[in-house]
């Protein structure tokens, strides 16, 4: 009876431990997906079937880090703007779905 509570009161968290030690690195550190020349093609493509155009835009932020993305533009740009991030893993191209929603609602 012993036996049975000792291995019902520890086989969990070590099983817990193990798993977090296998897995833990996968959700700490995810594999960023690279901005490749056809992703850009793509964006570029969807923009252009909304009517809109992008340009590069890169700044230094305060703690030097160089951040860098994409101004998009319609062809009758009515002053209001939205910035769009995208998650850990991603890159700018993971977002073009959600930056053509805003520009859909926005010449509506």
């Amino acid at each position: 009876m012993v036996r049975i509570v000792l291995i019902l009161a520890f086989a969990p968290p070590l099983v817990a431990a193990g798993m977090g030690w296998l897995a833990g690195p996968s959700f700490l550190h995810p594999i960023r997906r690279e901005l490749s020349p056809d992703l850009i093609q793509e964006a570029n493509a969807s923009f252009s079937h909304i009517g809109a155009h992008s340009e590069e835009f890169d700044m230094r932020a305060p703690d030097g880090a160089l951040l860098r993305g994409w101004k998009v533009r319609t062809a009758k740009p009515n002053g209001n703007w939205v910035l769009v991030f995208h998650g850990v893993a991603d890159n700018r191209a993971g977002v073009v779905g959600q930056a053509q929603f805003c520009f859909r609602r926005a010449t509506a």
